[in-house]
């Protein structure tokens, strides 16, 4: 129970929120506001109590039940001021209430998968999870020895929030659960913003709706993912510019400022995707120069840097000099062996190139035949562009592009119906006036802008869709605003409908989680046979409990850049506590002079994976190691081995 802690400091500081605020103050807001108030308090219990080490149970408990206390005492003493969040919804039609209903449905199924499953994707189990529980081990998120650098250098936001969940339950049932909170917020959000582009009810619940059927945000508002999260500070960063620019006050240009950094400090598509609009409001800026403008401007740039001061210390120390990591290939290379996700050229060639191959994720259907005319039209609009569409060098790992089917997985799901969508609502305002206002138009242009900004900036990835959730999500208030101006609701709503039927087998059949599939997660025994075979599972519990009946409580790791660690920890250390001690050992030459968090290690034994270590035996200092245990083949291997002097 002590895991909702968080949760219920989320709750209770939105009522706050609400509670202190203007009469006129919309419910919606206030829960936006909580949600910037609780990433704000995770970043600084993270950052501070990491400082002196004292990220431990006790210690976040106790930060947690002092949020807790202090919102219980505000809501009660402002109990009087809170109003209802429903006054109109004796006014709702019965259109929109059904909608609304099947929203609520898809929601409340998604809130279960979050909870029954383990965290499972392939970057959960390789880093999102894996730092998790080393920061929980070694009580800061001080810079460990470890093969995985992204364990290090990656935007570590969102897994300041598992963080919260992980230790106070002392499991990982709510991990996803951050993600789901995200879709939650980020469905508040777009509603609001639909209402800033004049949109009254109808179209923001048609944004909603828009917005809650994407494929992709439907797979990942399950999972420990990180684009639900930078989504959601998008979202928030977009309607309190559009709030601040309207009134231009120094309460939104404050919560403006959280929501950017805590963008920022989530993933590094949330600076590419807010380029256009801080190109917007610096023109505001400029327009209306004077010392209050500076000031705001000031205070906008000290609130972002201080949320991501933490992150950019450790990045700097490392990575000598470089504040949010490696930004050159060549130096991504040297430190981590792989390729960088930014272009080295920025130019036409970059742009046309990655926007095709990007549309061409997007653009799939599940008939190979329609694909390849898809992917034909596309190669013919690259020959007319005078662009390379095979042009590796703008490619993440020089990989090819190649036209796929429509599939449901949570890295490479398209959302098609959601790009037709976006495309007719920009061409109905461009062509029919009527249709749109001077805001529809300059938030078009700002999410075209978002995507030139992507495509310019970044790699093309064979697995990119998933870093377009944020923009369908932010399209979803231009779509919802267009469609309410069109005279026919009766089509309007059957448009819905489809969505919301297109979007039931990403509901009910993603194959990492399910309920109603021959891999039902629900059949499992174990969370830990989501990972392992039962046999394979039976036979490393043996092998823990044998290392722990000899007193061995220092586990060496040897793996490499890209092991699913995490399974191993669900098994020898679920709680990251001191049962037992998971370090990495051996780690390449950039990250050996970082010094393990709890000081000194002798490792006991040594697990290796998908790593060739001699089978007579292995040496580390002058420590020599038997193999006790061994479990796979063709790079997957797994293999125990034990002290023996």
């Amino acid at each position: 129970m002590l895991g909702l802690l968080p949760l219920l400091s989320l709750i209770l500081l939105s009522l706050s929120v609400h509670s202190l605020g203007r009469k006129d103050r919309l419910w919606r807001e206030s829960i936006l506001i909580g949600f910037l108030l609780w990433g704000g308090i995770i970043t600084g219990v993270m950052e501070i109590l990491s400082v002196f080490h004292c990220l431990t149970f006790q210690w976040v408990l106790w930060a947690w039940s002092c949020v807790l206390a202090g919102c219980v005492v505000v809501v009660w003493r402002q109990r009087k001021f809170l109003r209802c969040p429903w006054p109109i919804a004796g006014d709702i039609s019965l259109t929109e209430k059904v909608l609304l209903f099947s929203i609520f449905l898809i929601v409340a199924w998604l809130a279960l998968l979050a909870f029954f499953s383990p965290p499972n994707t392939i970057d959960a189990m390789t880093y999102h999870m894996s730092r998790v529980v080393h920061w929980i081990q070694n009580q800061t998120v001080a810079y460990y020895p470890t093969r995985i650098l992204r364990q290090l250098y990656c935007s570590p936001g969102e897994e300041y929030a598992v963080f919260q969940f992980q230790i106070l339950s002392k499991g990982d049932q709510w991990a996803n659960g951050v993600q789901f909170l995200s879709m939650i917020g980020s469905l508040v959000g777009v509603s609001l913003v639909a209402g800033e582009l004049g949109a009254a009810r109808w179209g923001q619940v048609l944004s909603v709706i828009i917005a809650a059927t994407i494929p992709m945000g439907i797979l990942q508002a399950t999972s420990t993912q990180t684009d639900y999260g930078v989504t959601l500070w998008l979202c928030e960063f977009i309607y309190f510019f559009s709030r601040w620019r309207r009134c231009y006050t120094w309460g939104y240009a404050l919560w403006m400022a959280m929501a950017l950094g805590l963008a920022f400090l989530a993933k590094g598509t949330g600076i590419v995707y807010a380029i256009p609009f801080l190109i917007w409001m610096l023109g505001i800026i400029l327009r209306r120069i004077g010392l209050r403008s500076l000031a705001m401007l000031s205070a906008v740039i000290i609130v972002v840097s201080v949320l991501n001061s933490g992150v950019a210390y450790r990045n700097a120390k490392l990575f000598h000099g470089q504040l949010l990591a490696p930004v050159n290939s060549t130096m991504v290379r040297m430190y981590t062996g792989a390729d960088h996700t930014i272009n080295e050229h920025f130019g036409w060639q970059e742009l046309g190139a990655n926007a095709l191959r990007n549309a061409g994720l997007e653009l799939v259907t599940p008939w190979v035949g329609v694909n390849k005319a898809i992917e034909g039209f596309l190669y013919r609009t690259s020959d007319v562009l005078h662009v390379n569409m095979n042009d590796l060098s703008s490619s993440f790992q020089r990989t090819p592009f190649k036209s796929e089917k429509l599939t449901i997985f949570e890295d490479i799901s398209a959302s098609p119906l959601h790009v037709i969508l976006f495309t007719v609502a920009v061409f109905l305002i461009a062509v029919f006036p009527s249709l749109g206002n001077k805001e529809m138009v300059f938030y078009a242009l700002a999410l075209i802008g978002m995507m030139v900004a992507f495509n310019l900036i970044l790699k093309w990835q064979c697995w990119g869709t998933r870093f377009h959730l944020s923009f369908f999500v932010m399209s979803a208030p231009l779509i919802g605003a267009v469609f309410e101006k069109m005279r026919s609701r009766v089509w309007i709503a059957l448009v819905m409908v489809g969505l919301i039927v297109c979007a039931l087998p990403y509901i009910f059949y993603n194959p990492m989680k399910s309920f109603v599939t021959v891999d039902n997660i629900m059949h499992k025994k174990d969370r830990n046979e989501v990972y392992f075979d039962p046999s394979v599972l039976s036979q490393l519990k043996s092998v823990r409990d044998q290392l722990k009946n000899i007193q061995c409580h220092e586990v060496g790791l040897v793996v490499n850049e890209f092991i699913k660690e995490y399974p191993i920890w669900r098994v020898f250390n679920p709680a990251g506590d001191g049962s037992m001690r998971l370090e990495h050992i051996e780690v390449n030459d950039i990250i050996s002079p970082v010094e393990y968090p709890l000081g000194k290690f002798d490792p006991c034994a040594i697990i290796s994976m998908a790593i060739n270590l001699p089978d007579q035996g292995y040496e580390l200092g002058q420590s020599a190691y038997v193999k006790v245990y061994s479990q796979g083949k063709g790079g997957e291997e797994t293999d125990i081995f034990v002290r023996v002097k």
